[in-house]
Order: C-alpha cells, then sequence, then structure tokens
C-alpha cells in the first residue's frame, strides 16, 4: 500500500514536467485583419486564492526581469484549457492549438502554455516550473509581461494549473 503512494506521487511529479511547453507564433496572414491590436484589460485574482499565489510566485521568480500581470482575456483562455484538460481526463498540450486561434483572432502574435498536474500548492507549481529548464525559460522571458492563470481540481482532488503568456509586443493598455 505504501509502495502505491510513493509510486502514484512520483507519476504525479513526472506527469507535471512531461509535455509540459508550448509556443506558437503567429504569422499576419489573409484572415487576420490588420487593424486589430491585442488590449490589455487586467484582473485582480480573490486574495488569498491559488491563482493569487501563482502570480505572487512568478511576480516573485522574475524579480530581476520585467514585471508579470494577469490579463483577463488570457485568464478566461486558460480557465477553458484546464476545464478542457479535466473533461478529457488528459494532461497535454492537445487542443491548445483552438486557443491560439482565439489569441490570434484577437490580435495576439505570440502566446505560450505552461501546466502542472497534481502540485499541493500554487507555489509548489511554479518552483516545479522553476526546476525545468523549459518552463523558467518561458516564465523568465522577456518576451511575455501578460499571462492567465486557472487552477481546476480534478475528480481525484489534484490540481491542473494552466498558464497562458500573450506577447507583450501584441498588447496596448
Amino acid at each position: 500500500m505504501t509502495i502505491y503512494y510513493i509510486i502514484a506521487g512520483l507519476f504525479i511529479i513526472v506527469i507535471s514536467f512531461i509535455g509540459i511547453r508550448q509556443e506558437i507564433r503567429f504569422r499576419k496572414s489573409k484572415k487576420k485583419p490588420k487593424n486589430i491590436k491585442y488590449k490589455f484589460q487586467q484582473i485582480t485574482y480573490p486574495s488569498g486564492s491559488r491563482r493569487q499565489r501563482i502570480l505572487k510566485s512568478l511576480i516573485a521568480e522574475r524579480y530581476a526581469t520585467t514585471p508579470i500581470l494577469s490579463d483577463l482575456r488570457a485568464s478566461v483562455w486558460a480557465e477553458k484549457r484546464a476545464h478542457e484538460m479535466d473533461i478529457k481526463n488528459e494532461i497535454s498540450h492537445n487542443g491548445i492549438g483552438k486557443t491560439f486561434i482565439m489569441g490570434a483572432d484577437a490580435g495576439a502574435d505570440a502566446m505560450g502554455e505552461i501546466i502542472a498536474y497534481g502540485f499541493n500548492s500554487g507555489g509548489g507549481a511554479v518552483n516545479g516550473w522553476m526546476a525545468s529548464e523549459p518552463h523558467a525559460f518561458q516564465i523568465l522571458s522577456f518576451k511575455y509581461d501578460y499571462c492567465g492563470i486557472a487552477c481546476v481540481m480534478d475528480e481525484f482532488g489534484h490540481w491542473i494549473d494552466v498558464l497562458i503568456f500573450i506577447d507583450e509586443k501584441t498588447v496596448l493598455s
């Protein structure tokens, strides 16, 4: 019985780092009107919430680079992605294309996604990302100054944490 719990815990840690990072750069296409620009809308997460703790941890990690702000639309997209993964019972970047298409339609030039699964706290999820070189690179990237955060608990009581990043060059305040 103890071995099962240890193996299950290792599985959660391994899942947290498999296929977590994806980034797509959008190129100007004939379908995207040239006059559409992404408009930033800041969102404030409830005090003490898991999302607020993740944002505070991101800010602390990025103290030497540029600040990161939470964006309403990116948060909605992250929430959709987290619920989609929960419903499908699949933690992966499969299906992110739809979210990136919505971003392109909204005027974003580049977006990124990172996912964590099974961490007990928001700070733990950020620590896990920072321990992984590709995820730390994306979090610390000068390219992204805006993000959306979603946290959903699955039927097994494990957290699915999703971050959607948006290219700062495309955001207008």
